[in-house]
């Protein structure tokens, strides 16, 4: 079991929620008519009322195949069904997706303490010689903390023409410069949104070019002991990511991380405002600046991406002020000033 679901184990409990998976048994639906009926695990029809209000308002797509309802009105999960695409949803129980974003916001603590340990151990793997799965696994990382491309699956790239870290391809990268290490990865990713990422980086831009010359139409793989190439998947990126940091953190955590930093660079730009009209322009405009750097919207930005106790401190006129008492304390000399900023800030606030 992952130290992240021992977490929300934890939390679960102390909310009163109970932790669930979906190959317990589960109410289950059939057509019937215009609409659906619901049966018990044991095939008897749901008829008690609490049981048919709860599933009511779950408001489940008709669309949804394979329906599992939770029996328990304080499962963590709710229900969940298939897409059209068959892609798994959930529906959470609202206690459960409240307690979730306070794990999340707790774990970035722990990742702002064990990013400087990911950036040593990524230089020196990327220093390292040949293009074996390592140095390649550590490029992507570098990649990924530098411009917070998601990492992609194949699924995506097959179905949508979306593309990420481990599936972005040759023919998406541009040289701009050899001799100063410029380039740019141009894509669709997530929501096939475009994506064109400047990247200056000598050491980056040396292991690009020697991937380009591979076989093959994926960008990032690598050489085995018996020179094959292969591919590298985003499982081993994860697997990658949890060996370096000691088996905690993922890809995702980046983009957590990040949202939050970002957010607090630009509250400190704009400073405090004068008026609560100019505060509440300036937030906005922190949030925008997020979401482009994330490549996402602004309402998921601020909904998922950045603590909102930044937000809350600078509209209350305190975050200058609660930064102030470390600005002059000297960072982990792999973090920005902002990001150490931020874990302080962190640190104090959770």
């Amino acid at each position: 079991m992952s130290q992240t679901e021992k977490d929300y184990k934890k939390v679960v409990k102390r909310g009163g929620l109970i932790y669930v998976h979906d190959f317990l048994p589960g109410i289950f639906r059939k057509k019937c008519g215009k609409g659906f009926a619901y049966y018990w695990p044991n095939g008897k029809l749901v008829k008690d009322t609490p049981t048919k209000k709860r599933i009511k308002n779950l408001r489940i797509p008709p669309a949804y195949d394979n329906v599992w309802v939770c029996t328990f009105e304080n499962g963590h999960i709710q229900a969940i069904g298939y897409d059209k695409k068959q892609r798994k949803q959930y529906q959470y129980h609202p206690k459960w997706r409240e307690y979730r974003q306070e794990i999340n916001y707790q774990r970035m603590i722990d990742f702002g303490q064990t990013l400087g340990l990911i950036r040593r151990i990524v230089d020196k793997d990327i220093k390292s010689e040949g293009l074996s799965k390592k140095k390649v696994l550590a490029a992507i990382v570098r990649v990924l903390d530098m411009t917070l491309i998601r990492v992609g699956n194949e699924k995506y790239a097959k179905e949508n023409g979306s593309y990420g870290l481990t599936t972005i391809q040759k023919n998406h990268v541009h040289v701009e410069n050899k001799k100063s290490g410029v380039f740019n990865f141009e894509f669709f990713g997530k929501s096939h949104k475009y994506n064109n990422i400047k990247i200056r980086n000598k050491k980056l831009y040396q292991i690009i070019q020697n991937c380009m010359e591979l076989g093959g139409y994926e960008l990032f793989q690598f050489l085995d002991h018996h020179e094959k190439i292969h591919d590298i998947t985003s499982d081993d990126v994860n697997n990658y990511l949890e060996e370096i940091s000691g088996g905690q953190f993922s890809a995702k955590d980046f983009r957590t991380w990040w949202g939050t930093v970002f957010t607090l660079i630009a509250l400190e730009k704009f400073g405090p405002g004068s008026s609560k009209k100019e505060v509440k322009q300036s937030v906005l405009k922190a949030i925008r600046f997020t979401s482009k750097k994330l490549h996402n919207t602004p309402s998921v930005c601020r909904k998922f991406y950045i603590y909102p106790g930044i937000l809350e401190s600078f509209e209350e006129g305190k975050l200058s002020e609660i930064i102030q008492e470390f600005k002059n304390e000297k960072p982990n000399e792999e973090l920005s000033h902002e990001e150490w900023w931020t874990l302080q800030f962190l640190k104090k606030k959770l």
